[in-house]
């Protein structure tokens, strides 16, 4: 199977190309019985794929053959993935939470890598979830989940990613990326094992939405430094900038 070595923030084309490649992996069996869901193109071409087995698989640019990186499923399918520019760190959407996870480790030669370019063995670090309060979770609807959690849009090298944003009911959240990957973060300070942040943004609709997605950082308003919000719903799609300097 050949694979063009885009990223998945480059052209337009290039998120067309990745929405057939999802469609043709969903469902298709490599190695065994892991069925692939979701699949994202990192900015060099390496690819993040999530299954129904709940875990997150890295791939290299080279070879689909097998995974550089395995991380461990905690229960729930994986229904889309996302992953940075530098591919640094990967983010998977379930019904019911996001998981954040940090690619990189320390080879036996003092290397930093990541686990699209080699195999991170017991080297995997525990992964922090996102989630709703309880009262927000019952707000959003027993019966809402989690959608198309995804990174603002960056395509160059040297820049970072600021939020995430994921979709639930009417509800469009927000994380600040900076907060949610630092292990001394308030959320965290308290809980034993895995880690979860409750400190987010909530943008609420007067309708289900379909979908919450940054547009590009090029498209970032005067005086904002990220790009606005772009918010679909059956009837309207909408751009808000989180700085709150417009609205359109």
């Amino acid at each position: 199977m050949g694979y063009e070595r885009q990223g998945r923030n480059c052209a337009g084309h290039c998120e067309g190309w990745i929405h057939q490649c999802c469609i043709g992996l969903r469902g298709i069996s490599f190695r065994g019985a892991q069925i692939f869901n979701a699949l994202r193109v990192q900015g060099d071409g390496s690819i993040v794929v999530g299954s129904l087995d709940g875990k997150i698989r890295l791939y290299s640019k080279t070879s689909m053959r097998q995974a550089k990186t395995a991380f461990p499923g905690l229960g729930s399918p994986i229904t889309h993935v996302d992953v940075t520019y530098d591919g640094k760190w990967v983010l998977g959407t379930t019904d019911t939470y996001l998981i954040l996870i940090c690619t990189l480790y320390t080879d036996k030669d003092g290397r930093t890598k990541t686990g699209f370019g080699g195999r991170m063995g017991n080297k995997i670090p525990a992964p922090r979830l996102l989630k709703l309060t309880p009262l927000d979770s019952h707000l959003a609807g027993n019966d809402n989940k989690f959608h198309g959690g995804h990174f603002s849009w960056i395509t160059e090298n040297g820049k970072q990613e600021r939020h995430l944003v994921a979709t639930v009911g009417k509800f469009s959240v927000i994380w600040d990326f900076q907060q949610v990957k630092n292990s001394a973060h308030e959320c965290y300070r308290n809980q034993q094992g895995l880690k979860s942040c409750y400190c987010y943004k909530i943008l609420l609709k007067d309708e289900s939405i379909i979908e919450s997605r940054f547009m590009h950082d090029n498209f970032a308003v005067t005086e904002s430094p990220e790009a606005p919000l772009v918010v679909a719903t059956p009837m309207k799609v909408s751009s808000i900038s989180l700085s709150g300097k417009g609205k359109r």
